[in-house]
């Protein structure tokens, strides 16, 4: 089997300076990439790794993403309105721990939402 090669990438952000990219991608890949093709924007030839040789992500590596967080109720907060958001997005030097805390269960109680919505259609369906 032939080496697929990957890479890490980094970019510079206007805002935040340079940005080591997290994930690993595929020339070709990175030519869909929202950076690509930017000024500042480079291949990591020192973090070149052959993917067929990489261990495969176990279905347990998905679960958490992919289920639902619980059926636990949540504790009560204030949900951020749309000009809090554009303050934390703006000026995230400003965001402490409480507000991160406000948003993951914002984002908790989003996700869960969606799914009532997408099994209660889906059981419509069927119907």
């Amino acid at each position: 089997m032939e080496p697929l090669w990957e890479y890490r990438w980094e970019y510079t952000d206007s805002y935040y300076g340079v940005i080591e990219c997290k994930f690993w991608m595929t020339d070709r890949e990175a030519e869909q990439w929202h950076a690509f093709g930017q000024e500042g924007t480079r291949r990591l030839d020192e973090t070149r790794r052959d993917r067929n040789l990489q261990p495969k992500p176990s279905e347990q590596t998905h679960a958490y993403a992919a289920a639902a967080a619980g059926t636990d109720a949540l504790p009560e907060f204030v949900s951020p309105d749309v000009g809090t958001l554009r303050v934390w997005w703006k000026h995230p030097e400003r965001v402490d721990g409480a507000d991160v805390r406000r948003m993951v269960l914002e984002v908790i109680a989003l996700r869960r939402l969606l799914n009532a919505s997408v099994k209660a259609a889906s059981e419509s369906r069927e119907v």
